[in-house]
């Protein structure tokens, strides 16, 4: 069970439960099923049909997502990992689409026309693979395919990404990954991120680190979260233990963050296209696993990081049963 709360226009309680069995060391097959709660608060700017500065009202949306999938592992005799899942997905939409405020949005820019989408069942599912080509070197890329985590309008996406973990030498570790998502409404979304730690006092687990990020969109949209040229440079102290049956980590994040100003739809949106300088940032993360009885595994994930005008925060907590 996770609840989460984003760019201060979303927040998600997600829950649900997962379970499968293994054939042999190598072949694992699962099932899971997933609730997410989501509401959605916006203020119509790049998908209103007029866009008013002076005009602060804000609207709140909710749906609920329901999504089941099957999932099938399998570790090849050369060390390579291949997951691969597929299931359903149908998103609810909680409002009724003859609603005044659907009068002022648009999908397209001068189109003056907005559909919410339908209420059918979407096909989900993903395919990953993991390697290690050296003892000190691991790879992991994928395709998802999944619905927009959006309550005002059901769109689905399309990404590909990859991990790469480094470590130079038991004391540097190093990281990059990169994902694309394609919308069906012709946006997209590109992720570049890289870390590097060095381990500075081994017997007390303590770390520092440096993070860099950048996330974009290619359009600006009300209906789910579109960034521009966001960047981030965060200095990370790091604490660390790893025990048999039992793992901690506490990450102590500052730094700074910027965002490019979105060229304008219109000319005469003077008003709606803002930038915003390095400012600082903020941050504390971590997690926690430990064997509470011979078969049962307790996990627990937290993270919040504090921007400009907003915090950011999510928190998970779960139980792995095994038999």
């Amino acid at each position: 069970m996770s609840h989460s709360k984003a760019n201060d226009q979303f927040e998600i309680w997600r829950y649900g439960l997962r379970g499968g069995f293994n054939f042999n060391r190598n072949l694992i097959l699962s099932a899971e099923y997933f609730e997410s709660r989501i509401e959605h608060k916006i203020r119509p700017r790049w998908n209103a049909v007029f866009y008013d500065p002076d005009d602060l009202t804000s609207y709140t949306f909710k749906a609920l997502k329901r999504e089941a999938r099957g999932r099938l592992t399998y570790r090849t005799p050369g060390g390579m990992t291949i997951s691969g899942s597929l299931g359903m997905a149908k998103l609810r939409l909680d409002y009724d689409e003859d609603d005044d405020i659907f009068y002022f949005l648009e999908d397209d820019v001068g189109g003056m026309e907005f559909s919410a989408g339908d209420e059918d069942t979407e096909i989900i599912g993903d395919l990953a693979a993991s390697w290690a080509p050296r003892d000190n070197l691991s790879i992991y890329v994928y395709y998802a395919r999944d619905l927009v985590m959006s309550a005002v309008k059901k769109l689905h996406s399309d990404s590909v990404g990859a991990v790469v973990r480094w470590k130079p030498s038991d004391s540097w570790h190093m990281t990059m990954r990169g994902q694309y998502w394609s919308y069906e409404d012709d946006n997209a979304l590109f992720l570049l991120q890289g870390d590097s730690f060095w381990e500075l006092m081994p017997d007390e687990g303590i770390w520092f680190g440096l993070d860099l990020s950048t996330v974009s969109t290619s359009d600006a949209c009300d209906y789910y979260w579109s960034p521009y040229w966001d960047q981030r440079l965060m200095t990370v102290l790091r604490y660390r233990q790893i025990w048999h049956g039992y793992s901690f980590r506490l990450d102590l994040m500052g730094g700074l963050q910027r965002e490019d100003a979105r060229p304008l739809r219109r000319t005469d949106d003077a008003d709606l296209s803002s930038a915003a300088d390095w400012e600082m940032a903020w941050g504390v993360s971590s997690s926690y696993n430990k064997r509470v009885f011979k078969k049962v595994d307790l996990f627990v994930d937290a993270n919040v990081m504090a921007l400009r005008e907003y915090i950011d925060h999510r928190f998970l907590i779960g139980f792995n049963l095994g038999f």
